[in-house]
């Protein structure tokens, strides 16, 4: 076995990062997403539930 297998292993392993690349950048999409997600369910719950101004903060001019 002499070149040929060498190159062969050398693209074998060049699919295997590509693919472990592709794995992990799925998984930090997903992560994005869930958290952009979150996030902006947690601000309109914050939006509805937000407590009223006080009067004697308000100025007046």
């Amino acid at each position: 076995m002499g070149a040929g297998y060498n190159e062969t292993m050398e693209i074998t392993n060049k699919n295997l990062s590509k693919g472990l690349v592709t794995g992990l950048m799925s998984m930090v999409v997903v992560v994005g997403t869930l958290i952009a997600q979150v996030s902006s369910s947690t601000c309109i719950l914050w939006w509805f539930e937000q407590p009223k101004m006080p009067e004697k903060l308000i100025k007046r001019d």
